[in-house]
């Protein structure tokens, strides 16, 4: 009885050891009060945190004939639970409804969508082609940036309406050179469109 009852706890403690060192499996006595939360790293809440329904940007070309107003709808936050591990990812989806830069013709989808603490990417595409993506990645014990198209970075500063912006992320959207702009905290500032381009004039952001 004594041998069995030593098998018995040797292989007990066998499985827990395994089950703890395997990175894949979801701890014992998971629930959904203990299941750590992951949301998309400041660097990109900081430029996207901010698209939501209820909140609106409006824009004008740069000899104010063409006005382009933004919003968001469709909103989708959305609690990713993978197979294995006791966590969970705050992915959001939406639609970005616009005259000029989007359009019935020209959807305009976006993904926020996350894989650990520090592996997150943002999507912007239209359904018919073009758009970009910017991932994020640790490095050095920092979060950094990687953009597509690859002709994409960050402004130092950047003056309109006779406000400066700074950290301004340039990001190109197109061969043809189509190119979107965005603020900290204010997102999209200024987008090149065929050539033509436009400057946020007026934003509301709840």
């Amino acid at each position: 009885m004594k041998l069995l009852n030593y098998k018995s706890a040797l292989f007990i403690f066998s499985l827990m050891l395994i089950m703890s060192c395997d990175p894949g499996s979801e701890p014992i006595g998971c629930t959904d009060e203990t299941r750590e939360t992951f949301v998309m790293p400041t660097i990109l809440e900081d430029y996207f945190g901010m698209y939501q329904e209820g909140n609106w940007w409006v824009y004008y070309n740069e000899d104010s004939t063409k006005m382009d107003s933004l919003f968001v709808t469709d909103y989708e936050g959305i609690m990713e639970i993978p197979e294995f591990g006791c966590v969970q990812y705050e992915w959001k989806n939406y639609t970005i409804n616009a005259k000029h830069l989007a359009s019935n013709d020209r959807v305009l989808k976006a993904t926020i969508e996350g894989s650990s603490c520090c592996s997150w990417r943002v999507i912007w595409a239209y359904q018919d082609d073009g758009g970009f993506s910017i991932s994020t990645r640790e490095k050095n014990n920092s979060i950094v940036l990687n953009f597509f198209p690859p002709r994409s970075e960050i402004v130092d500063s950047i003056e309109i309406n006779s406000i400066l912006y700074s950290n301004v992320l340039s990001i190109q959207t197109s061969a043809s050179g189509d190119r979107l702009y965005f603020a900290q905290n204010i997102g999209l500032i200024r987008f090149k469109l065929s050539g033509e381009i436009f400057n946020l004039k007026k934003h509301q952001i709840q």
